[in-house]
């Protein structure tokens, strides 16, 4: 055994430093799939075939490292898979190529599409072979922080066509859907017969001269099924079964639990990267606490995410060119409320970041209930403010420290939280139109315009980020347009009128 061992490492070393585009991969995963069908003991043998595992990992690790000093970008994703496949508890290195593909090696192509290409490569690096291979919740973590900071953040240059992919990918997969449906879906096919009849999918399969898979592919291409002679009923048992299904396929989501995510949290918009970084960072907290290992790190990330989620977490606005435009999510606002005072009692050693945090939090949501009419609701968290931040909510009314915020935004580097308030500033200012207050409107209209203007003169952000934020006539024109089918005729026309 030992010598069919040694012959196989050699074969394997050898295949992996000679693999070029291609010409030997055939001959070097035939002989990782040897070395995997070894059984691997508790004696003296199976501590050897782990050292060679080892061994093999590091030739497949130099090989990456030096396949990128080549700029042969090319092969990486399938070498990085076999180092998984050889040591998938080599969690180091898995974490560092998944993080290289999406950020390194994606940032050195100036084409957006490519680096898009390269981001997602990154992702299915995790969600294919990682975490199915060895579910450590530093893998989850990894993840949340791909969509988290490399899609999510501003600073890429390509970040508004990053958030567009995705949010192409998931509206793709959802359809006209939300997670509670799909989560409600079959989850095979035996599912399926038991809400459709015992052998019905099989009739149904087999009148359309097909199978699962290929009507699987089928939806997977075209994101539609096109069956006859079944009721309505049974095409939507069989669409959300396929939805369901594709969603874990493309993002690795289990659609249970981020309905889980959506009750404990509140309503995520699943189109948005700061949603899936949520529930990566829930996930992971979950496979920490299992394996008892300390959750900070986890919820740390949580909390970054649900802020964001706070701020621009619902997409309101996106027009025939995917120009999208967010507005905050509420629904997060009171998890993250009780949570802040839970971590500052677990985590003593970061207090005063997470103090910071829950500070932030505070003058967010005042600044955020204030803008878009619920003045009641900022009124509730200054008081919080007051409470937690005594010393410096002394100088101020509630609706100073509102209006502070809103015409200070411009000093933000998000141009997303900067766009979020001017937007929540333009609809409030509507609806003052339409209900006859124009010095009311006519206030915020130029708290917008400000916050704009400071943005855009802040020189402590960058030109090209300056440049993602919408001029201020097509913000106002994106709040009318999302606005319209809410309000009454009567009220539209007052709108136009006075605009």
């Amino acid at each position: 055994m030992f010598k069919r061992l040694g012959i196989c490492l050699i074969v394997l070393i050898l295949g992996i430093l000679l693999y070029d585009s291609g010409m030997r991969e055939r001959k070097a995963v035939q002989e990782v799939e040897a070395l995997n069908s070894l059984k691997v003991d508790s004696g003296g043998a199976g501590l050897l075939i782990r050292g060679f595992r080892g061994l093999a990992a590091d030739a497949v690790f130099l090989k990456c490292v030096n396949l990128q000093d080549e700029k042969r970008y090319e092969d990486i994703p399938v070498l990085a898979g076999w180092l998984i496949s050889l040591q998938p508890d080599f969690k180091e290195a898995v974490t560092y190529w998944a993080s290289n593909l999406a950020w390194n090696i994606s940032a050195v192509h100036g084409d957006y599409e490519l680096r898009w290409q390269w981001v997602r490569h990154g992702i299915e690096l995790l969600k294919d072979k990682a975490i199915p291979a060895y579910n450590a919740p530093e893998y989850h973590l990894e993840m949340a922080r791909i969509y988290f900071m490399r899609i999510g953040e501003i600073i890429e240059r390509a970040d508004v066509v990053f958030k567009t992919k995705l949010l192409v990918l998931m509206s793709g997969i959802l359809g006209k859907w939300d997670m509670t449906n799909l989560a409600s879906a079959a989850s095979d096919v035996y599912d399926m017969n038991e809400v459709l009849g015992d052998g019905r999918f099989e009739m149904i399969m087999e009148a359309h001269s097909t199978d699962e898979e290929a009507l699987y592919n089928v939806f997977k291409e075209f994101r539609r099924i096109d069956l006859s002679n079944v009721s309505e009923f049974e095409k939507e048992v069989i669409e959300l079964y396929l939805r369901r299904r594709l969603l874990f396929d493309e993002t690795g989501i289990d659609a249970v639990v981020a309905a889980d995510v959506n009750e404990i949290y509140g309503e995520l918009d699943w189109r948005l990267a700061d949603s899936l970084a949520v529930y990566w960072a829930h996930t992971g907290r979950e496979r920490a606490l299992e394996l008892e290992v300390n959750p900070y790190r986890y919820e740390s990330m949580l909390m970054r995410a649900l802020l964001r989620v706070l701020q621009n977490g619902t997409l309101f606005y996106l027009n025939e060119g995917y120009e999208l435009q967010t507005s905050p999510n509420f629904e997060v606002v009171d998890y993250l409320d009780g949570l802040f005072p839970v971590m500052s009692r677990q985590y003593k050693r970061s207090e005063k970041a997470i103090k910071n945090n829950h500070r932030n939090f505070l003058l967010a949501a005042i600044s955020l209930f204030y803008a878009y009419g619920e003045e009641s609701r900022a009124k509730d968290y200054f008081i919080r403010f007051r409470q937690f931040f005594p010393e410096e909510a002394k100088s101020y009314s509630l609706n100073e420290l509102a209006l502070s915020g809103l015409s200070g935004a411009g000093s933000s580097h998000d141009y997303r939280s900067v766009q979020t308030l001017i937007s929540g500033l333009y609809r409030r200012m509507f609806e003052y139109l339409g209900t006859g207050e124009p010095e009311k409107a006519r206030a915020l209209e130029q708290t917008a315009a400000k916050a704009w203007k400071s943005y855009k003169l802040n020189v402590d952000v960058a030109d090209y980020e300056k440049g993602k934020l919408p001029p201020l006539r097509s913000i106002r024109s994106s709040v009318y347009e999302s606005l319209k089918g809410d309000l009454p005729q009567s009220l539209i026309e007052r709108i136009k009128k006075m605009k």
